[in-house]
């Protein structure tokens, strides 16, 4: 099946190398555009019976505007001469992330995302499991580190891959 428009949601502050690859990849396969998208929100700290927001906006903008010009720039840095048709979109907000990229994701055919490792600072990542049943439509989930890795856009007996849908 052909797809047009692809999306890969970017981590901030770690390496997205496996990521970006398996979206070139798939890219060229599919002669499609990249879309990358990268959100942040707000850190949540336990404070008693409930959470506090840190305002990371006013704390540290500059490092915050930061991590996303550095996953940019690892997006077009990996993807530039391997894909023809590259688009960035970016956002700080109180909003989940997962709510953003729903939205976002409007305009692709897939998703692709990776399990991010970082798994207590929500304000960096989304939870794939509730994204995945929000979005509603294809998502490739790729495992975060290279030694985890073994999707390949060509399949084959020792790679193992899972695919499914709600519907």
């Amino acid at each position: 099946m052909p797809y047009g428009t692809l999306m890969v949601y970017m981590g901030l502050g770690r390496s997205n190398n496996e990521l970006l690859r398996v979206a070139g990849d798939l890219a060229i396969r599919c002669r499609a555009g990249v879309i990358g998208v990268a959100a942040r929100e707000p850190a949540r700290v336990g404070a008693g019976e409930g959470f506090v927001f840190w305002n990371i906006f006013s704390i540290a903008p500059d490092a915050l505007c930061s991590e996303i010009e550095n996953a940019e720039a690892e997006f077009r840095t990996a993807l530039q001469r391997r894909v023809a048709d590259l688009e960035w979109r970016s956002a700080a907000m109180c909003a989940s992330i997962a709510d953003y990229l729903a939205h976002e994701a409007r305009s692709a055919d897939v998703l692709i995302i990776d399990i991010a490792a970082d798994v207590f600072n929500s304000s960096r990542r989304v939870n794939a499991c509730d994204f995945v049943m929000q979005l509603g439509r294809p998502v490739i989930i790729v495992p975060a580190t290279e030694a985890m890795a073994t999707f390949d856009t060509a399949p084959r007996k020792t790679s193992p891959q899972v695919i499914g849908w709600v519907g």
